[in-house]
């Protein structure tokens, strides 16, 4: 019985791996920066408002400018009657070349490749199959029939605003850090961190829009940045 749900699971997957390409979210469009993030002690209970203010700011300014990262996690996604469940193991290297691999869930088997070199994006499924475009929302869009704001969601996942877009509005907890972020009509929530610090990165988003009936859920194990 295992056997057949992991193969039904290998089949649905494969068959909708142009699907899977919203997890480009992490890819690229960063500049570069010296060295990683380097935690600090977290605020005092009695923090103001100026001050987490400031701790914002500063905030923003580090992840904008990150260099490279790694990370391993789980993403859950619906889209209007579909779901998928599948793991993420990604990593940055330089500004805009990015690799992501998404893996069955039962088996940790990779069903489908994702590459970013400047500005050509590819998919690869298991099946050796190769989609290709010069922008990632695009391919969704054409392969799979799904609107994901990608470019947004490379800043949203680091905890920050998408600077591309209108301002927005953003609800800081005492540490600086997003507790939610309005842009778009999207509304991303970070119910957890890494850890205290204001540039600690997130440990579960969760980003919804009505008009569009998704929903995104990222559970991120480990983080690593450079």
């Amino acid at each position: 019985m295992k056997a057949n749900n992991t193969t039904k699971t290998n089949r649905k997957l494969n068959k909708t791996a142009t699907a899977l390409l919203f997890s480009a979210i992490f890819l690229g469009g960063c500049t570069s920066q010296q060295g990683g993030i380097k935690p600090v002690l977290k605020p005092t209970p009695s923090v103001t408002a100026s001050s987490k203010e400031a701790l914002w700011v500063k905030r923003q300014q580090q992840m904008l400018h990150m260099k490279s990262w790694n990370l391993d996690g789980k993403v859950a996604m619906r889209y209007k009657t579909d779901n998928w469940n599948f793991g993420v193991n990604w990593a940055q290297t330089g500004a805009n070349n990015s690799i992501i691999k998404i893996k069955n869930p039962f088996t940790g088997a990779t069903v489908a490749l994702i590459t970013q070199n400047n500005n050509k994006v590819s998919l690869q499924a298991s099946d050796g199959k190769v989609y290709q475009d010069t922008n990632a929302e695009k391919l969704l869009k054409r392969q799979a029939g799904i609107d994901l704001p990608l470019s947004g969601l490379v800043y949203w996942a680091r905890g920050v605003m998408a600077p591309q877009y209108k301002k927005g509005s953003v609800v800081l907890d005492a540490s600086g850090r997003p507790k939610q972020i309005i842009q778009e009509n999207w509304l991303i929530k970070y119910p957890r961190y890494e850890n205290a610090s204001y540039n600690s990165l997130p440990k579960k988003i969760v980003l919804t829009r009505k008009a569009n009936a998704v929903y995104v859920k990222m559970i991120a194990k480990k983080w690593q940045s450079r």
